[in-house]
């Protein structure tokens, strides 16, 4: 409501004429305030010669002008205009702060949410609060009571995190059926074969770190049944399995962005390869 705070959006007004109008406006005094603040929100969006002919602006603008630009994407932004700005770059949030959070807003709203979902929630969302949240309502809208974690596996795709264990047990053991069947159930349930990727790539970090330190790759240690479910699992791998699996997962996700309509396919090989590791990796041995 500060007439002397104005916001203007990058992605939509992001042409030399627009920046022209913002030019002859910073000349404006304010009218309340010490000092007249500009806000551009997604900065990197504006064009080439926007950006230029707010250059001059910014090498000598008026003592009351201050502009904060936001942005998503630093490094689109030119060196000319970086080098006359002060930098602060917003770390994620951690995983704790994320969750004492959605539990404050399930107490302010009144809905009941499985604590599981929760933690879920804050892990998936990765440090986005925003994101957290957006996938807490999603999944309070299509619950029948409490939210429990397949409100949560139907609406974000984020499965649970005993799924992952199937997967990489049958994996393990080499089970292809079992393995096929997991990756099925969880695009069924309307996640992309991208979120399986990058998801099961989390998870083999964990599984990495459990190995290698004791605890997740975020220093949580996991419920007792999993955690011991998680060791085993890691024991029965081992680092060079785990490590050449999560190198798997990175060559999948490049070959799924330049394959889009193999992307199952390609899914279901890797992951068949990778129960295979283990007759490849004794032969690599035998070689040796």
């Amino acid at each position: 409501s500060d007439l002397d705070v104005v916001e203007i959006d990058g992605a939509s007004n992001n042409g030399v004429e627009d920046v022209r109008n913002l030019r002859d406006a910073v000349s404006t005094r304010p009218l309340r305030d010490r000092r007249k603040v500009w806000i551009v929100d997604e900065v990197q969006r504006l064009s080439g010669p926007a950006f230029d002919a707010l250059l001059k602006t910014l090498e000598e603008p008026p003592d009351h002008a201050v502009f904060v630009f936001a942005t998503t994407d630093p490094h689109k932004i030119p060196d000319t205009i970086v080098s006359r700005c002060q930098v602060l770059e917003f770390r994620r949030l951690r995983e704790a702060d994320v969750r004492t959070k959605l539990e404050v807003v399930c107490g302010r709203e009144g809905v009941d949410v499985a604590p599981d979902v929760i933690a879920a929630l804050a892990r998936g969302c990765r440090g986005g609060l925003r994101d957290a949240e957006s996938m807490l309502d999603q999944a309070i809208s299509i619950a029948d009571g409490r939210v429990t974690l397949d409100d949560l596996e139907m609406v974000a795709g984020l499965a649970r995190p005993e799924r992952w264990l199937d997967l990489f047990e049958a994996i393990a053991e080499d089970r292809p059926a079992d393995l096929l069947r997991v990756v099925a159930d969880f695009l069924n349930r309307g996640g992309t074969e991208r979120d399986l990727v990058e998801q099961a790539a989390d998870a083999l970090r964990d599984l990495l770190h459990v190995a290698l330190i004791g605890e997740d790759a975020l220093g949580v240690e996991p419920e007792p049944a999993r955690r011991n479910r998680m060791r085993a699992l890691a024991k029965l791998l081992g680092r060079d399995r785990l490590e050449a699996i999560l190198g798997m997962l990175f060559e999948l996700e490049a070959r799924l962005q330049r394959s889009p309509l193999a992307s199952r396919a390609l899914l279901e090989w890797t992951l068949l390869r990778a129960a295979r590791l283990s007759a490849l990796l004794d032969l690599a041995a035998l070689a040796d």
